[in-house]
């Protein structure tokens, strides 16, 4: 119905009662509301409210869908991280295996020059030079003092490795590609400590079996180790300098000293390895417990089964740091010089 000008009301499809009938319903008196009194001749008012109404349900629901479209949908692995309370990991690192005699020779020169360890004699035994020829290079005031000693040994090597180390390499970078979605994530949870940096340079070694990195991110693996090893000791150095690193930014030098320090991440780095995600990637490898009773570092091997103890009861792993760092400082004289580039 609508009105004629006079007030009159005109047929258009409705009869009367149906047209009252729809307003019934309400709490109030909407033909009051729209039309003034009982008698309702205001049609074209109760299609403008009809309309008005419906124009701002269409803007409530636009508005909400433009909402939802500008929130990032949460992922359970999102939800779990923000409900946790732990540092998000960030990207993964990525890896470089890389060939370099010149770092080859300047870690001779700073491992034979400097205290170690595992002394002189094993260090010098393990890089296959003879003892003879390793106190020349310790008696170097510097690198460049100690080439002429240095040089015709690299030399040799890569002459006879060459081939080896090529292949090793091409190795490495295999078996790294199949560990790295399993390494990445699960050091980082255990570490509770997103990576330090982005990119780690591993160097395929004619001389060093495993080295560390106790500021950056190049280490060392020994190119003539069995395929098992190889990436186990790749893997040892990566996270090896990446717990190291983490002590030091809650532990500066004149707090705990190298020694410890070194006995620290060396355990540390045995426990992570020593989870049975990873295992199966090294499994002729010795376990946690009794790792350091064929190295060549036997004065970790009293403090192996308090640590592990320590590791495994552990509730956070800051927690796990502070209380090794107590374990070690009565287990471990610390008067002694600088470890840092031991492996």
């Amino acid at each position: 119905m609508i009105p004629d000008g006079r007030g009159r009301l005109l047929r258009c499809g409705m009869k009367r009662g149906r047209y009252l009938a729809l307003l019934k319903p309400y709490p109030f008196d909407l033909q009051k509301l729209l039309c003034g009194s009982s008698r309702c001749v205001g049609y074209p008012a109760f299609l403008a409210f009809v309309l008005m109404v419906a124009g701002f349900a269409g803007c409530l629901a636009k508005l909400r869908l433009s909402s939802r479209e500008d929130t990032p949908i949460a992922t359970a692995a999102h939800s779990s991280r923000m409900n946790s309370g732990k540092p998000d990991p960030g990207p993964h690192p990525t890896v470089r295996f890389v060939v370099d005699p010149g770092y080859d020779a300047s870690r001779i020169f700073g491992l034979l020059s400097s205290w170690d360890p595992a002394g002189l004699d094993s260090r010098a035994a393990d890089m296959g030079i003879d003892i003879e020829t390793a106190k020349k290079i310790r008696a170097a005031h510097s690198l460049g003092d100690a080439r002429s000693v240095l040089a015709p040994i690299v030399d040799e090597r890569y002459q006879v490795l060459g081939e080896r180390i090529k292949r090793s390499k091409e190795e490495l970078e295999t078996d790294w590609s199949k560990l790295a979605p399993i390494f990445w994530p699960l050091v980082f949870g255990l570490t509770e400590h997103r990576w330090l940096h982005s990119e780690y340079n591993v160097v395929v070694s004619a001389f060093h079996r495993g080295l560390s990195d106790w500021e950056g991110s190049r280490v060392a693996v020994g190119a003539t180790l069995d395929r098992c090893w190889r990436l186990r000791i790749a893997a040892h150095e990566i996270v090896l300098s990446h717990v190291v690193q983490i002590l030091r930014a809650r532990y500066p030098r004149d707090v705990v000293p190298d020694t410890i320090a070194w006995a620290f991440a060396e355990n540390t780095t045995v426990f992570i390895l020593d989870d049975p995600r990873l295992r199966g990637f090294w499994p002729s490898v010795p376990p946690a417990g009794s790792y350091f009773k064929e190295s060549n570092y036997p004065q970790l091997e009293p403090l192996e089964p308090g640590l592990l103890s320590c590791w495994t009861r552990r509730t956070s792993f800051q927690a796990y740091m502070d209380k090794a760092i107590k374990i070690l400082e009565k287990g471990l004289r610390s008067n002694q010089a600088n470890p840092r580039d031991s492996d």
